[in-house]
């Protein structure tokens, strides 16, 4: 099964919504599927856990210390709601289409590069100047646990913005590397900071955004950075569009910060407000993996996805928790919007946990399997 076997209209077809529990989430997660795309689902999972497996087995990758034991067990519940209220489906696209605007994509953003803007973000820029309402609020959650090194550099280039409507959290789980020092430096300049040990990135992460009351929002690795601007450019897109997610670009640079090595952009078309694909999304291995969509911080979405979504990260995913959060986010049916804007930057280090070694594909093949169960649970509602 792949994008092209997915029946054009289905994404315009969806006649109910589903709340599923029983993950860990605050609120229940939203699910916009129906019958023949459920199938579909289940057909994409067997795909890639026999691609993820052939690749494990190839590349003999071992299973990280952090995912020894026995995996979680979840008792999932699923409700069917009427369609309507939170129905993100305004502005859908076939699945199918995706690689083909992305031809186009590409070379809007090659003329968008040499005009430095393209036309609808100049607009957007001229609109929000003669005053078309207040600044959005933002909301920015730093996680942060002994890189000092990075530290204050990312701090910085959130708070260095000046954003006018700006709401900052960090959170650290109780760094002994001179890191809390850095934070505290940096205090008064926070809405709120939590210094206590955490059980892992996601729960750091939980404990952040609990705190948030942004209309938009995003995180921030401490060894990652926001682009000077970033936050304005986030502000005017989502004040004009409204997008549950905002998408620009994401260079890649070296540890020292100087070295550029790429520059990414997903593929989804630029300049226009779509319905992601989820069973795109859902192609790990075939989409994901190609880089058809988000680097983590170049991607900012708004609260009423967030909540639709679960209002959570997975504590129990060590690896891929911002995969997971997109794709469920696609589920919901989140409308995505692409600008040429860079918004963030990701640092390439030694340390990261997935520069290299590849072991995340023993958790994805897990997630898959988790995604699998959760769609035959949607199929038997």
């Amino acid at each position: 099964m792949n994008r092209h076997d997915i029946p054009a209209n289905s994404a315009q077809s969806v006649p109910y919504t589903f709340a599923v529990r029983g993950y860990g989430e605050r609120v229940p997660a939203h699910v916009q599927l129906e019958g023949p795309e459920l199938d579909a689902a289940m057909a994409v999972c067997d795909d890639e856990i026999a691609l993820i497996v052939a690749k494990i087995r190839a590349d003999q990758i071992p299973i990280p210390a952090a995912l020894e034991g026995d995996r979680p067990h979840f008792e999932v519940t699923v409700e069917r709601l009427a369609a309507g209220g939170d129905d993100f489906r305004l502005f859908a696209y076939p699945p199918a289409n995706l690689m083909a605007k992305s031809v186009a994509s590409r070379l809007l953003r090659r003329l968008g590069a040499l005009v430095g803007r393209g036309p609808r973000e100049v607009q957007a820029r001229q609109e929000l100047r003669e005053g078309d309402g207040p600044w959005p609020k933002i909301s920015v959650v730093t996680v942060s646990f002994n890189q000092a090194k990075y530290l204050e550099a990312s701090i910085r280039s959130v708070l260095d913005q000046d954003y006018p409507n700006l709401e900052y959290i960090v959170v650290d789980g109780g760094s002994t590397d001179g890191s809390v020092e850095i934070i505290e430096r940096y205090r008064d300049r926070c809405d709120s900071v939590i210094i206590e040990p955490d059980r892992g990135q996601s729960d750091a992460l939980n404990k952040g955004f609990a705190r948030t009351t942004g209309e938009t929002m995003n995180w921030l690795c401490s060894d990652d950075l926001l682009e000077p601007g970033s936050l304005h450019e986030i502000g005017r897109v989502y004040q004009l569009t409204r997008a549950d997610i905002i998408a620009g670009g994401c260079k890649r640079i070296g540890e020292s910060g100087n070295m550029h090595h790429h520059l990414h952009h997903t593929r989804l078309p630029l300049h226009e407000t779509v319905r992601l694909a989820p069973l795109d999304m859902l192609h790990f291995m075939r989409s994901w993996q190609a880089s058809n969509y988000f680097f983590q911080p170049e991607v900012f979405f708004s609260r009423r996805v967030w909540e639709a979504s679960g209002a959570y990260f997975k504590e129990h995913l060590f690896y891929a928790m911002d995969y997971d959060l997109w794709l469920r986010m696609a589920l919901a049916g989140a409308t995505g919007h692409h600008i040429p804007a860079t918004i963030g930057c990701s640092r390439v280090h030694a340390a990261q946990k997935t520069q290299a070694d590849r072991q995340y594909l023993h958790q994805m093949r897990a997630l898959m399997e988790e995604y699998k169960a959760m769609f035959a649970a949607l199929n038997a509602a």
